[in-house]
């Protein structure tokens, strides 16, 4: 029996006599310990002996190895070389080793060693997962057995074989239970002569206060205005304890950050080391090989903050980023890229080109060196400061680091993935919290702030299905040994007796105290834990609104920014037919010069197939020049100048694209335009006589004071007609035609027309799966499919001054500035690039 201490007084009086307390958290033995100096009135005091529990068996095994030395000790593994050899273990019986069924490993065998269960058991043989655990089990130990090594459940069974423990009394402070491993050690310092204590909780709180939310978001917000209520009344010390804080923490952080300074609050969660940016871009530095690069890992080098030449060279590299052609291949050869950064980047080209791989094998001290080694020759973490946060992962990655020399225990070498794969498991599986100033209030979880004490606590979440969790077996051990052993999460009652003791440990804990949970989880209903017992009920508020909450500031935007005269606008007929789609669309594309970032593809994208296909129109029409040399040509002749043109064209794009652009695909990309060229021809054959003009010519006019250049894919001359037909090469025909539209979306043939006054047709030619189709306005009627003529009562002189007028009005809404978020039709933003940029309709 363990003589109980009720006060904390009691606890300090013996903690001063040297005794040892031994707690199961290290929040709690931090605490116990600061607040055992803030009770002493001296000013030089001796720190006492308050260590969490598995701190505590490590010391006494220590202190073993000292009073022992001349005895060859085992090793104690660490939980990562502890972790290898389970991933080893499963790899060699074939299973993939994923993280959770290696937790689910460690938890049965932690269990087995704590309850002394042996694996030999005959109910082990009833399952095949019970069998497969025996297995591994066997294999685990014959590991250490071969290493000279213990972990640290099996701390207790070989300290207890070395009797002599030099301390007279031992405090158990806040215990909610113990295993039978740790009455093993009770009882082994009972026969030394060693006083033993519990410590708990025991004065119950001054204030114990229920509060049922309408849903969560009620119940944050009332937990707010307690803790504001709180700190006005003068308390240092608030605890809020949420259950399911992994869950909910992202969700509260936003939520309490809205309403106190961030130096009022700390949630108590750490995180995998792996999470933070500087962490991750650090292990993809380390999983670059100088052969190939992935777009994502060339995307990482060009904007990240942690490489040299970051800061210095931020904007080349963003316009790499944006406009690099060697962006569209989904594998980039690495010494293409650094060649290519040259001219922009320098400095990053400069580091990349001296980049040298890894060994192919070697040892985990080894590998720490080459690991440290890349990261200083690419001058990581890079040119600018690094905050607290960032500079704290920064240390513990250097530390993650001198920690993978561990591995030398359980491995003499390792090859370049076993090394990098084990790395980053370290970092996946490494939990870090970043240190914080200390803060008013803490946000921490159900274990972790049992045995703590504050001078108030609201402990939310509370439904039943919160407490008393459910039951939750281990797949490998008996279930009928799990409750007989009466271990963790086994039956209902010991479930139910567990949440008993911790929720009263934790009312225990403050003076005031306020148990809550949400009526509505989404739309799920809840009932209250049936542990929830108070005795008075905290009142809603009359109006609960945000506190400290900033008012929003309306600003009304009248969209209208004129053009100033330094400003160097360029665009062509796009600028128009953006200010007819959006006047924002505008505004963004050709005077912020905002752009969409060029996409990875297979082969040509959309855009270049377009430009393949008015290149190769382009080549064929400079040497047939009319339709009466196309008529002339013998068919084998026309097919044999066809496959040429194609080839020359094509031939440009395999070589820039070598990856992403492979043979089978230039052949289906050959054949395409084979097909797409003699469809085209086919047609040009039945049109009226004609004479091309003029090839991707440019022409200049002037709208409302802007100089348009225009560019016509096609101008043809009639034969003996001073008729001109304007073509314009399309892959898609665009669903509304520019002359039937007020604000024509597609304005570069209604341009076109205003050129030249002998201008009697307009051509949209569909270029497209091998077919060609026409969409086109004529001042005559005319025996091709898709072309209409105008109506007869109206001029073609008639529709040139309309159009003059049209394309006017858009040039003067852009001059002056015009540039409100107003799409012409709702597909307009599906297709937008400028999406986040304009945030149209985010108030809606």
């Amino acid at each position: 029996m363990l003589t109980i201490l009720e006060t904390k007084d009691a606890l300090f009086a013996k903690m001063q006599e040297g005794a040892f307390v031994i707690t199961p958290n290290n929040r709690l033995s931090q605490q116990l310990v600061h607040d055992f100096f803030t009770s002493q009135a001296t000013d030089v005091r001796t720190k006492p002996h308050c260590l969490p529990y598995q701190v505590f068996l490590q010391y006494v095994l220590t202190q073993v190895r000292h009073r022992y030395a001349k005895i060859k000790h085992p090793i104690l593994l660490t939980q990562a070389q502890q972790r290898y050899l389970w991933h080893e273990i499963l790899l060699q019986t074939k299973h993939h080793p994923s993280e959770t069924l290696i937790d689910k490993i460690e938890e049965a065998w932690t269990r087995c060693q704590l309850w002394k269960i042996n694996p030999d058991h005959e109910k082990f043989l009833h399952t095949p997962q019970t069998q497969q655990f025996i297995e591994w089990q066997y294999n685990f130990q014959k590991r250490l057995h071969e290493l000279h090594a213990i972990t640290k459940e099996q701390i207790i069974p070989y300290i207890l074989s070395y009797p002599e423990f030099h301390t007279s009394t031992v405090i158990w402070a806040c215990f909610n239970d113990f295993t039978p491993e740790q009455h093993l050690l009770q009882q082994a310092l009972v026969k030394q002569g060693c006083r033993q204590y519990a410590y708990d909780l025991f004065t119950p709180p001054e204030i114990l206060q229920e509060y049922a939310a309408k849903d969560e978001h009620d119940e944050y917000l009332r937990m707010t205005h307690w803790i504001n209520e709180r700190l006005q009344a003068g308390d240092r010390r608030i605890a809020v304890v949420v259950p399911n804080l992994q869950e909910k923490s992202r969700y509260l952080q936003r939520f309490l950050q809205q309403q106190f300074d961030h130096q009022q609050f700390n949630i108590s969660l750490g995180e995998p080391l792996s999470i933070h940016p500087l962490v991750a871009h650090a292990l993809a530095f380390l999983s670059l090989n100088k052969r190939m690069l992935s777009n994502l890992n060339a995307r990482l080098l060009l904007h990240t903050p942690y490489i040299a030449g970051s800061h210095s060279e931020f904007l080349q590299r963003a316009q790499f980023l944006q406009e690099g052609k060697l962006l569209q291949e989904a594998e980039i050869p690495f010494s293409l890229f650094a060649k290519e950064l040259n001219a922009t980047a320098p400095k990053l080209s400069k580091v990349l080109t001296g980049f040298t791989d890894f060994p192919q094998q070697a040892s985990p001290a080894e590998w720490t060196i080459q690991f440290k080694k890349r990261l200083d020759y690419l001058e990581f973490p890079g040119e600018y400061a690094l905050d607290s946060t960032a500079f704290q992962y920064l240390q513990r990655l250097l530390l993650l680091l001198e920690q993978f020399l561990e591995l030398t225990v359980v491995t003499p070498l390792l090859n370049k993935e076993e090394a990098l794969s084990a790395l980053s498991y370290l970092a996946k599986t490494t939990i870090f919290q970043v240190k914080k100033a200390s803060c008013p209030v803490q946000i921490l979880g159900l274990l972790e702030a049992a045995g703590c004490t504050f001078d108030s606590m609201w402990i939310c979440g509370l439904t039943d299905q919160c407490l008393p969790e459910k039951i939750n077996l281990s797949a490998f051990i008996p279930i009928e040994m799990q409750r007989a052993y009466k271990m963790p999460h086994s039956l209902p009652a010991l479930e139910a007796e567990f949440a008993r003791r911790l929720l009263l440990r934790l009312k225990n804990g403050s003076r005031f105290c306020v148990l809550s949970y949400p009526k509505l989880s989404g739309d799920m209903p809840n009932l209250p834990s049936p542990l929830l017992q108070a005795s008075s009920k905290l009142k809603a508020c009359e109006s609960l609104t945000i506190p400290h909450h900033k008012k929003l500031v309306l600003r009304q935007e009248n969209y209208h920014i004129p053009l100033t005269a330094e400003e160097n606008i360029a665009g062509g007929t796009a600028l128009l037919a953006n200010q007819a789609k959006c006047p924002f669309r505008a505004f963004a594309a050709h005077r912020l010069h905002a752009k969409a970032g060029l996409l990875v593809s297979t082969g040509p994208n959309s855009s270049e197939r377009g430009q393949l296909m008015h290149s190769i129109m382009d080549k064929i029409w400079q040497y047939l020049s009319d339709q009466k040399t196309l008529l002339s040509l013998p068919a084998g002749e026309l097919k044999h100048f066809i496959t040429n043109t194609i080839a020359d064209v094509l031939k440009p794009y395999a070589e820039q694209r070598p990856h992403s652009f492979p043979p089978v695909v230039q052949e289906i990309e050959f054949l395409r335009l084979t097909n797409l060229v003699e469809a085209c021809l086919e047609w040009e054959k039945t049109r009226p006589p004609f004479k091309v003009e003029a090839l991707e010519k440019t022409f200049a006019i002037r709208l409302a004071g802007i100089d348009f250049n225009v560019r016509v894919d096609r101008l043809d001359q009639l034969i003996d007609r001073e008729k001109k037909w304007v073509i314009d090469y399309k892959s898609l025909l665009p669903a509304h035609k520019p002359w039937n539209e007020e604000r024509p979306e597609e304005p570069q043939l209604l341009l076109y027309a205003l050129l030249d006054k002998n201008i009697r047709a307009l051509l949209f030619l569909q270029l497209r799966a091998g077919r060609l189709l026409c969409a086109g306005l004529s001042e005559e009627i005319l025996p091709l499919a898709g072309i209409s003529p105008v109506k007869k009562d109206e001029h073609w002189t008639d529709y040139q001054q309309k159009w003059q007028e049209q394309l006017h009005n858009l040039a003067e809404e852009f001059q002056q500035g015009y540039c409100p978020p107003l799409p012409k039709r709702a597909s307009t933003c599906q297709y937008c690039d400028f999406q986040k940029l304009c945030r149209n309709g985010l108030a809606e």
